[in-house]
């Protein structure tokens, strides 16, 4: 290969000069690629022998493509530590021995909804290192969930009724429930904008006055199939009397149009809301035949109804243009519950053993559903 200088006297010199100079660049690159060899423990490895067969550290370097240096090193390494790998390095010696991780921890239990930043004031150290610590040990700031007070006698209730329904063929219940859907309630949503672009119209989360409107609604589910939902008063408020009229009549209908697809009686889960529970509703029920699987009290997690109703006020909330009168939110809301798939419905059913299995383990009290 002759000299770039060379070329210059040739006729191609100027215009060839930079192509010749990255071909050099790229030969370069290629050489030293295949030369340089990964300084891991197996070629380390591989210096020992080298050195312990009597090649010297330059002819160690020149057949592995290391620096003298390199192989110098990992030789004295092994004479001084027996080891070809990267000694641990001693770096700054942690401030909590075991000892004091597990008075963290404690503090975790005891008073667990103190945050990283008060307990790290407490042991004079920093946040990060309590929050260092959290995460060794599984532990991390999580928002408390919401569950139902329940009183001694529920808990005793709702574990009675666990295992009363140890082998309940949840086929053939019937779930129900009413729901109070607000008009012009809207779910919290999210934006990209800079600080003072707060108020610019694609920002803002627009909100209906409606003055607290809200419409209820009755629906009725089995495991393979739901039942049109029915619009309810909310003006004169919902009676036993506008219960038994209204909801009783439609719910037997559905009974017996389930009983003709399995062949064996079905049942209704009802909450113990007071018109469930009046004298007329019970004296109804039981001139339409109705039976009746008792539900305890306080126990929204063990009515799957309840999973549906989330779906359906969330798909409502994020619908838009969103409805301006009762009419057209319980048109919404009917929408929203014709698409709710039947599979939904039916993981939803099938998950009531677990349910049950989870009162037991949680000794009648909430569980995670």
């Amino acid at each position: 290969m002759r000299h770039w200088r060379e070329w210059s006297h040739t006729s191609f010199a100027p215009q060839h000069l930079g192509a010749y100079i990255n071909l050099k660049i790229c030969m370069h690159r290629s050489t030293f690629s295949h030369t340089m060899v990964p300084r891991t423990p197996t070629k380390r490895g591989a210096v020992i022998g080298y050195a312990d067969a009597g090649l010297s550290p330059i002819e160690i370097a020149r057949r592995l493509g290391w620096p003298p240096s390199t192989v110098k090193t990992t030789i004295k390494r092994y004479q001084k530590h027996g080891t070809v790998y990267n000694l641990p390095r001693s770096g700054r010696p942690p401030l909590f021995d075991l000892r004091g991780e597990r008075q963290i921890l404690f503090h975790f239990l005891r008073m667990p909804r103190l945050s990283f930043g008060e307990i790290a004031q407490h042991y004079d150290c920093s946040e990060a290192t309590i929050r260092r610590i959290a995460k060794k040990h599984g532990y991390a700031r999580r928002i408390m969930r919401k569950v139902v007070n329940l009183t001694p006698q529920q808990v005793r209730q709702r574990f009675k009724w666990a295992e009363d329904n140890v082998r309940q063929d949840w086929n053939r219940i019937i779930f129900t429930d009413e729901m109070s859907v607000e008009l012009g309630a809207v779910s919290r949503e999210w934006t990209t904008r800079r600080d003072h672009e707060a108020y610019k119209q694609r920002h803002l989360q627009v909100k209906f006055q409606s003055g607290r409107q809200s419409i209820m609604v009755w629906g009725a589910m089995s495991k393979n199939r739901k039942w049109p939902l029915v619009l309810l008063p909310t003006n004169t408020g919902i009676t036993a009397i506008r219960y038994s009229q209204e909801v009783l009549p439609r719910l037997a209908a559905h009974a017996r149009e389930l009983r003709r697809k399995i062949w064996q009686p079905a049942l209704v889960v009802e909450d113990n809301a007071p018109i469930h529970n009046a004298n007329l509703t019970n004296a109804t029920r039981t001139q339409l035949k109705l039976e009746r699987l008792p539900h305890p009290p306080g126990s929204p997690d063990l009515n799957p109804i309840e999973n549906i109703w989330a779906i359906i006020k969330h798909n409502v909330s994020k619908r838009f243009p969103k409805a301006t009168n009762a009419q057209t939110l319980f048109q919404h809301v009917q929408e929203a519950w014709d698409d709710v798939p039947m599979e939904v419905v039916r993981n939803v059913i099938d998950s009531m053993e677990a349910r049950r299995l989870s009162v037991i383990a949680a000794k009648g009290k909430q569980t995670r559903y």
